[in-house]
């Protein structure tokens, strides 16, 4: 009966709307860390003959060190021992003619028949704690890998860059539960401890921690569309800490104070520039019908009639769309010659591969099934001027393995492209699903579709057809541009033949031309 409830559970859940994963984008948190003088007490048990010899007093009234030797038949050795170890411990007073009295500390602690007695250990010693500057929460001491270098920060606020010594010894016995769970684990002590005082406080050094902010999408069962956003900080493969709401509407505001670029091309010129007839569906007056596209998906009609084809929300790097897209290259291998180059041209938005969890495992993953021998490669195309060079390496060189500037009058705009020429192409708009908010939500499809790959290849080529050239931007195995950019296969022109171009164009006359596509 039950398993049968269970299983009309799962089949309803099933039946319901399904709540998608549309971005994950990682901000970097301002904290610092604090080194504090701690008292801690932690309740301990009593061995067994010390448990049974304080019982013994206490229903005794007192009892002699040679009545507790013959009552547990000890040694004069083992009882002077226990002795002792009452003393010490406070738990016995002993009178003039030597009889061991219970003490005011064991008279406090009388216990009913059953219980154990227990003794509170004192201990002091310094802890290191990392607290956030915007909430003061305590965020767990971990090491960051170097994906975090790029990350959006959000900026220290002027309250929060001089607190109190008294302030953060505050926060830190509100959060000292926290705090033991965090630095000692599953210590069968830790539930017994408790913080007694902090009695020094100083700052040390000041970090950036990298949380991640989730977004989801549901179709509401009324036709609306629901948006849920989850702020997390990974603390490593398979857990994950969720933050307080405080915290969360920080980094939510933070978010919401960029602004994005115009929507351009609108969505009906995307939508017909890469030949997106399903989304051209859910299009109407430069709006797209999310909510009804999320109910169809859940349905089964957003399909593109082949497998070949398949439609894709969030970006290319979120682990679902990463298996997908590793599968579908599996099915293209085969052919020696085939591009083992991705070519990923970004979009203009300003959180675009704003991100240190999956993207830093997508990268090597996708450039593992684009090759045989390790020669796969996923390659940023920026475009833009020789002066960009520095903050594109800054903000990108350590989560994108491999890129590539194209200068010249290149513009890039809500539409993002990957390309592996004749083989695989992702084609995805840039959604802005609230005005409030410069998140977006890449939608569009990934395709090994002959047909598809010409037309998404062919619009990949003609915007970055305007450059007048190529450079190397970074590359973690090549110092040659030819090695990062399938210029054949893309039908652009060689960098030598660009830097012709250039030259001649210095001198005021143009004696070779590329012909568009």
């Amino acid at each position: 009966m039950v398993e049968e409830l269970i299983e009309q559970e799962e089949l309803l859940r099933d039946q319901g709307p399904k709540r998608r994963l549309a971005n994950v984008i990682s901000v970097l948190l301002p904290a610092r860390e604090y080194r504090l003088e701690c008292s801690w007490t932690t309740e301990r048990p009593l061995p067994a003959v010390e448990e049974f010899a304080c019982r013994l007093i206490l229903l005794m009234d007192g009892v002699s060190p040679s009545e507790l030797k013959s009552y547990f038949g000890l040694s004069i050795l083992e009882t002077e021992g226990l002795v002792r170890n009452l003393v010490k411990n406070r738990l016995v007073d002993v009178a003039d003619d030597g009889t061991l009295m219970a003490s005011a500390m064991l008279q406090a602690k009388r216990v009913t028949a059953g219980d154990v007695p227990t003794f509170t250990n004192f201990e002091t010693r310094e802890e290191d704690a990392v607290f956030d500057l915007l909430a003061l929460k305590i965020v767990p001491r971990r090491g960051y890998s170097n994906a975090r270098f790029g990350l959006p920060e959000i900026p220290i606020p002027e309250i929060s860059k001089s607190v109190p010594p008294d302030r953060i010894a505050e926060a830190f016995s509100e959060q000292s539960r926290a705090f033991l769970e965090y630095s000692r684990g599953r210590s069968k002590d830790v539930h017994k401890t408790r913080l007694y005082k902090v009695s020094r406080c100083r700052p040390k050094r000041t970090l950036q921690v990298p949380i991640d902010m989730e977004i989801f999408l549901e179709a509401g069962t009324n036709g609306e569309l629901n948006v849920y956003r989850d702020a997390i900080e990974r603390l490593g493969e398979n857990r994950r800490r969720a933050l307080s709401n405080e915290l969360e509407s920080q980094v939510a505001d933070y978010l919401a104070q960029e602004s994005l670029p115009s929507a351009t091309p609108s969505v009906e010129d995307y939508c017909e520039l890469v030949g997106d007839e399903i989304l051209a569906r859910y299009v109407h007056k430069n709006d797209v019908a999310l909510a009804k596209w999320l109910a169809d998906r859940d349905a089964r009609k957003t399909g593109y009639g082949t497998q070949e084809t398949r439609a894709l929300l969030g970006p290319i790097y979120l682990t679902g769309n990463r298996t997908t897209l590793i599968n579908m290259l599996k099915h293209t291998e085969g052919d020696e010659g085939a591009s083992r180059i991705a070519h990923w041209l970004p979009s203009s938005v300003p959180f675009w591969a704003a991100n240190s969890s999956e993207l830093v495992d997508f990268a090597p993953k996708l450039q593992r099934a684009l090759g045989r021998e390790d020669d796969g490669r996923l390659v940023a195309c920026f475009c833009g001027y020789d002066s960009s060079e520095k903050w594109l390496k800054k903000k990108f060189n350590s989560r994108v393995p491999h890129a590539v500037l194209f200068s010249g009058n290149v513009a890039l705009d809500r539409v993002e492209l990957l390309v592996v020429p004749e083989r695989l192409v992702v084609a995805q708009y840039h959604l802005q699903p609230s005005t409030a908010s410069a998140i977006t939500l890449p939608i569009g499809f990934a395709s090994t579709d002959p047909e598809r790959v010409k037309k998404v290849t062919r619009v990949l080529t003609s915007r970055l057809l305007p450059s007048n050239r190529s450079s190397l931007l970074w590359s973690t195995d090549s110092q040659r541009v030819h090695s990062l950019v399938d210029f054949h296969k893309l039908g652009l022109a060689p960098p030598s033949e660009q830097m012709k171009i250039s030259t001649d164009r210095s001198s005021g006359s143009i004696v070779w031309k590329r012909s568009r596509l």
